[in-house]
């Protein structure tokens, strides 16, 4: 007897194990985008955590831009490698800081970044995002 294609990708689909499991554990990475030279927080700085594997495949990004306060924060799961930038374009162009790569684990994991964007302590605010054109 031959099973239609789609009952065959069912069947399928249920004997093939997940590809979640309770090892699949997500973490937090949070923490403020400063300008270094005055202290002040920095709003609308974008930041990029790009994912990777054990082999060092590329496997995507979480992007996202920090708040009024400086503070960004995002999940990763924790079986992979990531590396974390944080970026502001200014008057005079982008900024960007690579910031030490996180070891993962269940808690949450704190990283602050300084980016060199003025002297001017007013600068409060990155202009445009650097995650578009």
């Amino acid at each position: 007897m031959r099973l239609p294609s789609l009952v065959l990708a069912i069947l399928l689909a249920l004997a093939t194990p997940s590809a979640a499991t309770e090892d699949d554990l997500l973490t937090t990475i949070e923490g403020h985008v400063f300008n270094k030279f005055t202290g002040v927080p920095l709003e609308g700085a974008a930041f990029v955590i790009t994912i990777f594997d054990e082999l060092g495949t590329r496997l995507g990004e979480a992007t996202g831009y920090s708040d009024s306060n400086g503070f960004y924060v995002a999940e990763v799961n924790v079986n992979f490698t990531v590396r974390l930038e944080v970026s502001c374009r200014t008057n005079r162009g982008v900024v960007t800081a690579l910031v030490s790569p996180p070891r993962l684990g269940p808690e949450i994991v704190r990283r602050d970044a300084y980016l060199e964007v003025s002297r001017n302590r007013s600068f409060t605010a990155c202009l445009a995002s650097p995650l578009t054109n």
